[in-house]
């Protein structure tokens, strides 16, 4: 993790593959990319299975959404209509771009499941996360 940090310490925050070129997960958070009104999420097998995305599997089902784990390279995330971080420090966090390609942020899902995230917990931790 902290090799992955310095080389993208200009750039933003890692996400990691794993042997197969797979993205995996940035080191505090699960990362998240939504598609086609459902939420892909890599494969549990190839990420720590946190809280914070158990919360958001619950938040996804609440809403209807769908959420399935997937095999992601770096061109099927750059194509995502949008992605996001999730993690128990800060919650839920839009992400802007993927290696300079510009993703929509924050974006309608994230924006459904933040707004749920905040009833669920009872603080609303906008400011924190879009400044």
């Amino acid at each position: 993790w902290w090799l992955a940090i310095q080389q993208t310490r200009q750039k933003g925050h890692p996400i990691l593959l794993n042997e197969y070129g797979h993205l995996t997960e940035t080191p505090a958070a699960n990362f998240l990319i939504a598609q086609d009104k459902k939420l892909l999420s890599p494969r549990k097998t190839d990420i720590l299975n946190g809280v914070s995305l158990w919360f958001v599997e619950n938040l996804c089902e609440e809403l209807g959404l769908m959420l399935q784990e997937e095999d992601m390279t770096l061109a099927r995330c750059q194509e995502a209509d949008e992605a996001l971080i999730c993690g128990t420090a800060f919650g839920l966090a839009p992400v802007r771009s993927i290696e300079g390609v510009k993703l929509t942020s924050p974006g309608p899902i994230f924006e459904q499941l933040h707004r749920l995230w905040s009833e669920r917990v009872g603080l609303d931790l906008r400011e924190h996360v879009l400044t």
